[in-house]
């Protein structure tokens, strides 16, 4: 996903949730590389999945959790794809 290598992610991804269906990193990771693909009805059907297991994250909270983990050029991507598939910001 860093890579910008998002087709590769997205087919890593759906195989991680053909075998482990509710996987969080996974749902996330296809709702950020999907919104980047501009494939705009799979990332919101991943985020609702995401939203049902933890409800009200918002990119504020996420931004809070995996900032001191994350490079600042991963957090842009996964922000950016974030807004785009709709997640809130507070």
């Amino acid at each position: 996903m860093v890579a910008g290598r998002y087709e590769e992610a997205l087919d890593w991804t759906d195989r991680t949730l053909r075998e482990e269906p509710g996987h969080r990193a996974a749902l996330v990771t296809k709702v950020i590389v999907c919104s980047h693909l501009d494939r705009i009805e799979d990332p919101r059907t991943a985020l609702s999945l995401w939203i049902e297991s933890q409800p009200g994250f918002t990119i504020a909270r996420y931004r809070a959790i995996w900032s001191p983990a994350f490079s600042p050029e991963l957090m842009a991507i996964s922000i950016t794809g974030l807004r785009k598939a709709g997640l809130p910001e507070e």
